[in-house]
């Protein structure tokens, strides 16, 4: 009798087992999903992007419901979803243009498929911004001339990226503009950017185009007009004495001059503003030769044009720093002799030419009105003169506008 009860409850416990091992995950689950969420920006305007990834690995994932509320009272469902994964790895992406603008949380719920209905809740606060940045943008000057100096002042209202520009580069020489962030005081952000205009610039109307978008997405187009001025150059006869031939002749002292300035070329300088105001003139005394000049040397021997201005000086008087910066090179080269050339930030470095002897080392910070060195006549010099250069964004432009204009 014993062993027909055995064959009667054996199967009933074999069947209980079998029951108690598969619904084991639903009954002895008393974890919560685990989610982890995450948002591509923490600003959107027309779609919100994320990614989410929901596990659970004994009853597994049951129901998703995903929402975006505000403070005000607003909810909205974007995701919901049934059924009985282990694991959910989902794009989040919702249109939300006709969302009302401000802060928003994004709320992911989650509950497994256990008996106790275990549930999970991450939340992660946004912005809905629809609003593109205001932007204005003023020149200075408004007619800029060839080889002459064009600044352009940007006011946001908001962060915000200039992501595309265009410029003309029969102009400039460069399609696009290099925008550098500036100290401002008050609200909203400010950017400078500062072109040279090369000699041989088209002269007429002309335009630029700058796009900056928000965190958000939201952009704005701008467009600045300006008309270019033509420039008219000189042409003048240099005569250098017999000993400085070779310097017109010998075309390897040139390319050791540019060996030795070529770590200085490659070096981008500052991104601030270390100048203020306008610059002053680093000698004084009369210009023998104005920006631009077309000069011919030795009866045609050479030919160049002049890429600064010649203020002729005793040698000996002092060179005063044109404006505050940092000193990138210092050092005798065989054309231009004794020379310094200051960085001032933004793109824009003078150059200081014959010097007969150089007093600051390179990386000194000079202020505007210290003296840098002497006039003197070494290179391809004449006789005593301070050459005083002025580079903007790679292109040499007429000095002395800086001493006019407040760039």
């Amino acid at each position: 009798m014993r062993w027909r009860k055995l064959l009667v409850i054996t199967p009933t416990l074999i069947l209980i087992a079998a029951l108690a091992v598969l619904f084991y995950p639903f009954y002895s689950d008393r974890q919560p999903p685990l989610i982890d969420v995450s948002l591509s920006s923490n600003s959107f305007s027309f779609k919100l992007n994320g990614h989410m990834r929901i596990v659970d690995l004994k009853a597994g994932v049951k129901e998703v419901t995903v929402r975006i509320e505000s403070e005000r009272g607003f909810k909205q469902v974007v995701f919901a979803g049934k059924g009985r994964k282990r694991e959910i790895d989902k794009d989040l992406g919702f249109n939300i243009q006709f969302v009302p603008e401000g802060g928003y949380k994004l709320v992911v719920e989650a509950k497994d498929a256990s008996i106790w209905k275990n549930s999970a809740q991450r939340e992660l606060s946004f912005i809905i911004d629809h609003t593109p940045p205001d932007v204005t943008v003023s020149l200075k000057p408004r007619k800029p001339k060839q080889g002459g100096t064009l600044a352009v002042y940007v006011a946001v209202n908001e962060q915000a990226l200039s992501d595309y520009s265009v410029i003309d580069p029969n102009v400039f020489r460069r399609s696009s503009l290099q925008l550098y962030r500036v100290k401002s005081e008050g609200e909203g952000y400010r950017y400078e950017a500062i072109l040279g205009l090369s000699t041989e610039a088209r002269v007429g109307k002309s335009s630029l185009f700058i796009s900056f978008v928000d965190p958000a997405g939201n952009r704005s187009y701008k467009k600045a007009d300006f008309e270019v001025r033509g420039s008219s150059f000189e042409i003048g006869v240099v005569n250098l004495p017999k000993g400085k031939l070779r310097l017109l002749t010998d075309r390897s002292l040139a390319e050791e001059d540019d060996l030795k300035l070529s770590r200085m070329r490659k070096m981008e300088g500052s991104r601030e503003k270390l100048w203020s105001g306008r610059f002053i003139m680093p000698v004084r005394g009369p210009i023998s030769s104005n920006f631009g000049k077309f000069r011919v040397y030795n009866n045609g021997l050479a030919r160049s044009r002049h890429m600064g201005v010649d203020i002729v000086a005793r040698a000996g008087t002092p060179v005063k720093a044109a404006n505050s910066g940092v000193v990138l090179f210092a050092n005798r080269l065989n054309i231009r002799g004794n020379a310094i050339i200051i960085d001032h930030g933004l793109g824009v470095r003078s150059h200081y030419y014959h010097l007969r002897k150089i007093l600051v080392k390179q990386g000194d910070k000079v202020k505007k009105g210290q003296t840098i060195g002497l006039v003197g006549s070494t290179g391809r010099a004449s006789g005593p003169h301070l050459h005083w250069g002025m580079e903007v964004d790679g292109i040499f432009v007429d000095p002395i506008e800086w001493t006019r204009y407040e760039f």
